[in-house]
């Protein structure tokens, strides 16, 4: 059996390619935020109107990161 959108896995590594592909994986803050609008607004990603997902995506990568670190000293 092939890969399943349905299945939280498949979706979560798909998304993950996708993001990569999409230039997240430069790993800085632009790169990332414009990867998310990609994935969200597709070639209408660098719409102003739209601009409210990338944002929240990085504040919530922020309070993530600011997490991780607290656990990982």
């Amino acid at each position: 059996m092939g890969p399943d959108p349905w299945d939280i896995g498949d979706a979560f590594t798909a998304a993950g390619i996708m993001m990569s592909k999409n230039g997240a994986s430069a790993q800085t803050r632009d790169a990332e935020w414009r990867a998310a609008q990609i994935y969200f607004a597709g070639g209408r990603w660098n719409n102003p109107t739209y601009y409210f997902y990338g944002d929240q995506v990085m504040e919530l990568a922020g309070v993530i990161q600011e997490q991780l670190n607290i656990i990982t000293k």
